[in-house]
């Protein structure tokens, strides 16, 4: 007989280790983006009297621009590797349901 719930679990663990590295170093990315746009604008409110002072609102305009930017792209890219890690489950549950159906189909 099949047991189909013994092959997922190694698959599970396999596929956790192939994606720890790339899955880690997308969130550490992620969060030290968040952290860089908030020190740009936590030094743009704190500077405000003097960006004021010197008509500096345009650089700092555009350096925020380009802090929000850069942390769109990390998120963007961060996002992409946890939507894949989420479609594995699903994925290796239909795969396992049809070879199992496939298998035992034959054994009839």
């Amino acid at each position: 007989p099949i047991v189909p719930m013994a092959p997922p679990p190694p698959v599970y663990l396999l596929f956790l280790w192939c994606r720890w590295s790339s899955t880690k170093d997308a969130l550490h990315a992620s969060d030290r983006g968040q952290a860089d746009f908030v020190a740009t604008c936590d030094s743009t409110v704190h500077s405000y009297p003097l960006i004021a002072e010197h008509d500096l609102r345009d650089h700092a305009v555009n350096s925020a621009t380009k802090h929000m930017a850069a942390l769109g792209a990390v998120d963007g890219a961060t996002a992409k590797v946890l939507l894949n890690n989420s479609k594995f489950a699903p994925w290796l549950a239909l795969s396992t349901l049809l070879v199992y159906s496939v298998l035992g189909g034959m054994q009839v």
